[in-house]
């Protein structure tokens, strides 16, 4: 989505204005880097649930195999 914007806005920059659509466009582009702030930290959480989770596996798996 971002290249399509950034592609949108290049190539017919000028005609958005001429035309009133640069609003619309702007918008779009907010709402879809929003889109990815909110995509990043998700995932970020994520991972960290992941890895919470395999250090406790790991942990119970070093545990059982000392004794």
């Amino acid at each position: 989505m971002h290249n399509i914007l950034e592609d949108f806005n290049q190539q017919f920059g000028s005609s958005l204005k001429n035309t009133g659509l640069e609003g619309w466009v702007n918008e779009l582009k907010k709402a879809n880097d929003e889109f990815v702030k909110l995509t990043h930290e998700r995932r970020d959480k994520q991972q960290v649930l992941v890895s919470g989770r395999s250090k406790s596996a790991r942990k119970q798996v070093d545990d059982a195999t000392k004794n």
